[in-house]
């Protein structure tokens, strides 16, 4: 009993790092071939869930038309589900889950489902927040949501800040915080007021390159 044991979680191991060569060379479908079988071996181990559910939500920008990436949201959606299920208390399961409905959101041309995923992702990341209350990502992730959903600037303004002061130090805080102020300067209408919110914008970005010490680093935010 004990040596089958170990015989399934050399092969679940030996497969994921199989699973995580063919990701390195892009090919997904592959990979996610190899997780299900790892999980066919040993079906309680948690991570297989995560890199099952990561592997199916980096097929989405492979899928031709908005239902065949619905179709890999919705697998997605399922094995992070059971992952959870597994490690209810794991902050990365609901961060996950946070991720997914926001990228889902982001490509939805339905204005009422899109605040619906978007709402779904606020309350994932907010339950990982709540078992992992000093990560600053996942209030960078709440605030972009905010921004790219909601258009809710406030909201995304409070979360930054929030996270700034969880942690002086990220440069995706204040890239973030670049975006906002940008965008609320372009839905601006006096040239004062504009002139201003560009400059809080600009000063935001310089700061987040300084940290990242790459002029790359504001690819993340666009």
């Amino acid at each position: 009993f004990i040596y089958t044991i170990n015989m399934n979680w050399s092969k679940s191991g030996a497969l994921k790092g199989w699973a995580e060569y063919f990701e390195r060379h892009k090919q997904w479908p592959l990979a996610a071939a190899i997780y299900n079988r790892a999980i066919q071996i040993k079906p309680a181990a948690d991570h297989h869930y995560s890199a099952l559910g990561e592997n199916l939500l980096n097929q989405v920008s492979t899928a031709s038309g908005q239902d065949a990436q619905r179709e890999f949201f919705t697998q997605a959606d399922r094995v992070l589900q059971i992952g959870s299920s597994l490690s209810p208390l794991t902050p990365r399961f609901p961060a996950l889950q946070g991720g997914l409905h926001s990228t889902w959101a982001q490509t939805e041309s339905d204005a009422g489902e899109r605040q619906s995923l978007g709402r779904r992702a606020l309350e994932f990341y907010e339950l990982a927040a709540a078992l992992d209350p000093g990560n600053f990502e996942l209030q960078n992730d709440m605030a972009k949501v905010e921004l790219a959903v909601f258009g809710d600037y406030d909201e995304a303004h409070r979360r930054l800040l929030h996270a700034a002061r969880l942690y002086t130090g990220s440069f995706r805080t204040y890239g973030l915080l670049g975006d906002l102020f940008f965008r609320k300067a372009s839905a601006s209408q006096g040239p004062t007021l504009k002139e201003t919110l560009l400059r809080t914008a600009i000063t935001n970005y310089q700061h987040a390159v300084t940290l990242a010490g790459t002029n790359d680093a504001l690819s993340a935010f666009r």
